[in-house]
């Protein structure tokens, strides 16, 4: 009965956060710290069922989904993976009631007050002990710890097709700081299209066809470039949201421009370095006293290892000896005080930790590098919606319309 009435005073919960004047981050914060803490003493107090928990957690991800305006089809790992991991953070009663059961249970067995440990030495304790042990072995893992009950939802959003691309979050909490602790600062409207953004649910010719998909249903760009129209396609790399990630580009190098003057650096903004390989053109040369840095930004996809294409960026110009020395001879530095490094961000708002570390040690604000995580999804976002708005096309040749060449 107490399991019963937990259901229905949580759906009651919910519909009051649901109806109340709040922002969608605001609900999630209610839901995540407050709302379901508040159910666990009765429900592990009570002869609850593993269905009667499910239950209970599809509750909350319906409601979520209602605030965030999500798909049916997002990964359920992204609800409950913590936020350090690219998730949402919403306690998953499934998991997260076993373990409480367990542990008090454990505890009152192993008391040194005879009557708390005769009731952990009960048959109902046993029982219930029995029960909670069993619901936390999946997969052949032991999820009695909270760190392994952790990386059990973190697996199950990073190894989604949706959430591959959130598997480096954990190195740099810049990637993760505004889903939280800074979400105050955003508009709800945007704060859903960033998390639409994040994790890739924003309609396209692939995402809609799924299950459904047939091979006579097109899932070609609609811009005709012949590629496939997932989201990564459409916002990194069409033709039609080219001049959007352009300005994606400038104003994160803006952002890092105006950082950069604050913490004392004097900075040459696409200085062009004539060299025997053609001309480098790096977006941001800063200087200050005897130390000169070479800053170039981009924003990448996370498929492969971010602090790789962090490393690529640097050695693009480190490895050339002529931007070395036109750089050494142009603001007379000694070659051990010249350095070059990125700033590296997915499009999807994961940070390469090394670039994150390099530009803190130059003097920018873990408040100003946040700044850019959500400029570049609401640039992201921006490149999706203009793709939507665009009808221009791009033609083939005659010849490849015919298949030669």
């Amino acid at each position: 009965m107490g399991a019963m009435k937990t259901a229905q005073d949580l759906r009651t919960l919910l519909e009051r956060v649901t109806k109340a004047p709040l922002k969608p981050q605001q609900r999630l914060k209610i839901l995540r710290s407050f709302l379901i803490p508040k159910l666990y003493h009765g429900i592990v107090l009570s002869g609850t069922t593993i269905k009667r928990l499910r239950q209970l957690d599809l509750q909350n991800r319906a409601a979520v989904r209602r605030w965030l305006r999500l798909p049916h089809d997002v990964a359920k790992g992204f609800f409950h993976a913590t936020v350090a991991d690219g998730g949402l953070g919403i306690p998953a009663l499934e998991t997260s009631v076993p373990a409480l059961m367990h542990d008090r249970l454990s505890a009152l067995a192993s008391s040194d007050v005879p009557m708390f440990a005769a009731v952990g030495a009960s048959e109902w304790a046993k029982k219930r002990l029995l029960w909670a042990s069993r619901l936390l072995r999946r997969d052949g893992v032991d999820l009695t710890s909270k760190t392994r009950r952790d990386n059990y939802w973190r697996d199950k959003l990073h190894v989604s097709v949706d959430g591959r691309e959130l598997r480096e979050c954990h190195k740099s909490n810049l990637s993760t700081r505004w889903v939280d602790s800074d979400a105050h600062r955003i508009p709800g409207r945007d704060y859903v299209q960033h998390i639409h953004t994040r994790i890739n649910c924003l309609p396209t010719a692939v995402r809609v066809s799924r299950g459904v998909r047939t091979a006579s249903r097109d899932v070609k760009c609609r811009a005709g470039c012949q590629e496939t129209e997932t989201a990564a396609h459409v916002i990194q790399n069409c033709h039609r949201t080219h001049g959007g990630r352009v300005r994606r580009h400038d104003a994160v190098c803006h952002v890092l421009a105006a950082g950069l003057r604050r913490a004392g650096w004097s900075v040459e903004e696409e200085p062009v370095i004539p060299t025997r390989e053609g001309n480098r053109k790096p977006d941001l040369v800063c200087y200050k006293e005897d130390m000169a840095t070479v800053v170039d930004a981009q924003i990448v996809s996370a498929v492969s290892s971010l602090n790789d294409s962090h490393l690529k960026k640097k050695t693009y110009y480190a490895n050339n000896s002529d931007v070395s020395h036109k750089l050494i001879e142009r603001y007379g530095v000694d070659k051990k005080n010249l350095a070059f490094t990125s700033c590296t961000i997915s499009w999807r708002g994961v940070w390469a930790s090394k670039s994150q570390e390099d530009l803190q040690r130059m003097g920018l604000t873990k408040n100003l590098l946040c700044s850019i995580t959500t400029r570049v999804l609401q640039g992201s976002h921006t490149n999706w919606t203009r793709f939507n708005k665009m009808t221009s096309m791009k033609h083939r040749s005659p010849m490849a319309r015919e298949g030669i060449g």
